[in-house]
């Protein structure tokens, strides 16, 4: 998918010293290094293609994608270790909710179905000051404006009956039958693609 820049909001927020899935990241990336040979670990996972396969493996270290359980299997994570990690991921993102002053610097604007811009905020605006300018903003219009912080939580403020609600992304995922599943992070919030 391609990313159209002129109908997206290309700001972020972002929460300092907070990664998402940190320590399943690391343990992935950790046993990921150990395995040298590209070329049987491509074969093992099920893929033909070589390059298609290294932008893949990039994005399973970086637990961007769902990761076959074939590959984990390949680099030797355990499943054990893997749930210990999302356990301490977990305790993170709890940790890190509890945070009373966050401050945000832009908002996401909906202008319009797949048309979307940014909204800048002064310096050390805190979240609360943050969601009263955006209600301002959206007055009694059929206006969305959101406040994102990928990874961590979505705070979604609506102009008519003036709603204002908060979607926190846990650090989560599942494992099925072929796959490691992720759950979704709102990374793509405010973000128009063709493709």
């Amino acid at each position: 998918m391609i990313l159209i820049p002129n109908f997206s909001a290309l700001k972020i927020n972002q929460i300092s010293d907070y990664t998402r899935f940190r320590n399943v990241k690391n343990y992935i990336q950790s046993k990921s290094k150990l395995v040298k040979n590209s070329q049987e670990l491509m074969a093992f996972s099920g893929y033909k293609n070589y390059t298609k396969f290294l932008k893949r493996r990039k994005d399973f270290d970086d637990c961007r994608r769902d990761i076959p359980l074939a590959y984990l299997e390949a680099i030797g994570v355990d499943v054990h270790t893997l749930e210990f990690c999302q356990e301490l991921d977990l305790k993170e993102f709890e940790y890190t909710k509890e945070f009373k002053y966050i401050s945000p610097s832009y908002a996401t604007i909906r202008y319009m179905p797949a048309i979307y811009g940014n909204k800048e905020f002064p310096p050390n605006t805190t979240e609360s000051e943050a969601i009263e300018i955006l209600l301002e903003h959206c007055g009694n219009t059929n206006l969305q404006c959101m406040i994102n912080y990928p990874g961590f939580k979505t705070v979604l403020v609506t102009g008519v009956g003036i709603k204002v609600r908060t979607v926190f992304y846990p650090p989560e995922f599942t494992i099925s039958e072929k796959n490691l599943q992720f759950s979704w992070d709102g990374s793509n919030v405010g973000q128009t693609r063709f493709g």
